[in-house]
């Protein structure tokens, strides 16, 4: 999963995600996750669901 992918992933329902070397390939790793679950929870059906 990527920051180009992860929007797309989330508005066709998914709500699970592996992302390899999106995050361990950032400079910063919080960040980057940070951004990656911004993006789905902003196009997620049921952005409740990625606060766990």
């Amino acid at each position: 999963m990527s920051l180009d992918t992860i929007a797309q992933a989330a508005e066709a329902g998914a709500d699970t995600f592996v992302a390899g070397s999106a995050v361990f390939g950032a400079a910063d790793i919080d960040q980057r996750i940070g951004q990656l679950r911004a993006l789905a929870a902003r196009h997620s059906h049921g952005a409740d669901s990625l606060d766990s």
